[in-house]
């Protein structure tokens, strides 16, 4: 059975309805002292996403002029605060990504910074609401299955996944479904 396991609860030591999450998660070695990731499944940058009306930035220089903003406790917000440090405080959004898009939508946040696959779905529900994604930021991040910590599934589970990146069924599927792929780089 598939069930929907919303972003603010993966890290919860409370008991969960699942087994494991494919979520659109950034292992990090924080998270990895409270959950247990899969093998990485998958490769993302940072990808900023702006407001309707904004010149668009060409280089990542010109986000640290802006009016930035994140949803809380993730990697977007870790670059914004420890590697970008912009000008300005930016704008942290509850758990839930909807009310940093909806910022930038009202045009109270002029750059959404946000894992890549993420900024172009949004961008592709909502056409003509945003600036558009402008640009992704190399950031090296991996995305992995979420599981209890300690999880007796990760050992199969990363067997599996590696199986599928060996014969490149993955790297098939990104790039039949992902169109992110063609988001430039900043520099």
């Amino acid at each position: 059975m598939y069930v929907r396991a919303p972003f603010g609860g993966l890290f919860s030591p409370a008991p969960k309805k699942y087994d494991f999450a494919f979520e659109e998660v950034t292992i990090t070695p924080a998270r990895a002292k409270v959950v247990s990731f899969s093998a990485p499944y998958f490769d993302a940058n940072q990808g900023v996403l702006i407001r309707k009306g904004l010149t668009k930035p060409t280089h990542i220089a010109d986000l640290k002029k802006l009016q930035l903003c994140a949803q809380a406790s993730t990697t977007g917000l870790a670059y914004i605060q420890h590697t970008l440090r912009p000008a300005k405080k930016a704008l942290v959004y509850s758990a839930s990504s909807s009310a940093a898009f909806d910022a930038v939508e009202s045009k109270k946040c002029d750059a959404l910074i946000l894992d890549v696959p993420i900024v172009v779905s949004q961008s592709q529900k909502k056409p003509g609401a945003y600036g558009g994604v402008v640009g992704q930021i190399v950031t090296h991040e991996g995305y992995g299955a979420v599981m209890d910590k300690g999880s007796k599934l990760k050992p199969s589970l990363d067997k599996a996944i590696k199986a599928l990146k060996a014969n490149g069924t993955i790297d098939r599927l990104q790039k039949k479904w992902l169109p992110f792929t063609k988001v430039p780089i900043l520099t």
